[in-house]
Formats: structure tokens, sequence, C-alpha cells
């Protein structure tokens, strides 16, 4: 089985991004505002797309897809955290249908979809981002498509620079809540009713449960966390100095 990225993957990306933006739809077609912006046609239709290729795998490998409990994505700082799951199937991304390609070169670019700690566990070797010319709508693709395959759990890791002067570099952070008025709402466009509500309650966008899971878990084992506020920008820039202090001004800890 292959793994990693096409060598040309930035090039495709690049080339479907100018096609979308510059040349418009295929002759004869024609695009809503929602497809417009987010250069994905039919979501749902894309979504089930991809479904439908991982859960052919089903059949040669049953054990990776029954009942998959939780979606990692995966920072890189995390090192080898894939290789603590006892893999069943790792899957390229670049085999699975409209499923984004990373650009960056540290990315494997691939699912791993196994056991971890007892738990059925879909890991994402390698993530992409607003800021490499995809859309909103395309970044949250694999997201859309766990939740297809029945996942209920998101855990999300990342690296990021802090604003709170308490933290240290090398420190970890629980999230506890967002701001996102730097970045383009990927929900934006029709609704897909199978996947949420239109608007989606946003008082508890963290599980208050699982924090103090994670907080218990770092205790037991004298590992210092923080909790805080996370703020969205779209990259690839670091911020100014202006930006660091409306930052830290409007509430954010990172």
């Amino acid at each position: 089985m292959r793994q990693g990225l096409h060598a040309s993957a930035g090039q495709e990306a690049l080339h479907g991004y100018l096609e979308r933006k510059a040349l418009g739809p295929p002759r004869g077609q024609t695009l809503d505002p929602f497809q417009q912006r987010s250069g994905v046609g039919d979501f749902r239709e894309y979504v089930e797309r991809g479904r439908r290729f991982i859960t052919k795998d089903a059949f040669r490998h049953p054990q990776a897809f029954a009942n998959p409990e939780h979606h990692v994505k995966r920072q890189p700082g995390l090192g080898k955290f894939a290789e603590d799951i006892a893999a069943d199937v790792v899957i390229p991304y670049e085999q699975i249908p409209h499923f984004p390609h990373s650009t960056a070169p540290t990315h494997k670019g691939q699912l791993v979809c196994g056991t971890l700690g007892g738990k059925k566990v879909i890991a994402m070797e390698g993530r992409f981002h607003f800021y490499e010319g995809y859309s909103g709508a395309q970044v949250i693709f694999p997201v859309r498509l766990m939740k297809m395959l029945g996942v209920e759990t998101l855990l999300l890791s990342n690296a990021a620079g802090a604003v709170n002067q308490h933290f240290k570099v090398g420190d970890l952070m629980i999230i506890n809540d967002h701001i996102s008025f730097f970045t383009e709402n990927p929900l934006m466009g029709k609704n897909e009713d199978a996947l949420g509500t239109r608007f989606p309650d946003m008082s508890e966008p963290y599980s208050k449960v699982l924090i103090e899971k994670a907080k218990a878990i770092a205790a037991a084992n004298n590992i210092q966390v923080h909790e805080g506020v996370y703020t969205a920008v779209t990259g690839p820039t670091f911020e100014t100095h202006a930006e660091y202090r409306l930052i830290k001004t409007i509430g954010s800890d990172v």
C-alpha cells in the first residue's frame, strides 16, 4: 500500500483552486453561492462518496470499522502517536474520493484505523489548512466524513502561540472555548440536516465531561495542564504586535 503524498499534491491543490476561482464551472453547469465559496459542489454527495470508499474496506477488515467511537486529528508535535494505534488498515488520503491532500512535507497524509486503549479510533496522520488554498468546507470535509462513518467524539490537537503571560513554551492547554471572528465559518451555505442543525448551540463547544476526564488523567500522571480560550486566525503569517494585543484584549489565551 502506498503511503504519503503525491509529489504534485501542492500543485494539484493550486490548480484546483485556480480552476474554481478563475475558470468557473464546466460548460453548461452553474454553481450556487455555496458551491462557489466551497468549490465542492453537492457536499452531501461528496461526503457520501468518501464514506462508501472507506467502508469498502469493511469487507476486508471488518474489525477496523466496527462502531468507530473516536476521531483524532493529530498535530505533528505529538510525534509517533499513530504508532501506538493497533492499526487494522491504513488508507492514504489520495485514495479517498474528494479528500484534500496535505501539502506539508512532514505530514504522511493517511487515515489510521484501529484500536487505541481498547477503543476503536480513526486517526488523521497529517492534516491541511485554510491557508493552503482550501475552502472552509473542504478543511472540515474529514469531520463530516467521520460523522457519516458513525464517529461521535472528535479529539483535536495543535501547536499554538500563547498571549497568556503565565504560559511557558511547551505547556499544555485544554481548549474550553474559542473565538473565530477572523476565519470563514465552514457551516456557511446550504445546511445538511443529517449532519446537524442549521444553528448549532455553541454554549458548550468543547465537552465539559471530556475536559474533566483529561484534567483527571493529567493530574494522575503529574502533568501540568492549563485551560483557556483559543483564537482562530487564518495564517500563514504570524500575527503583528497589534494583533497579539487585540487577541489578548478580547479574552484569548492562545
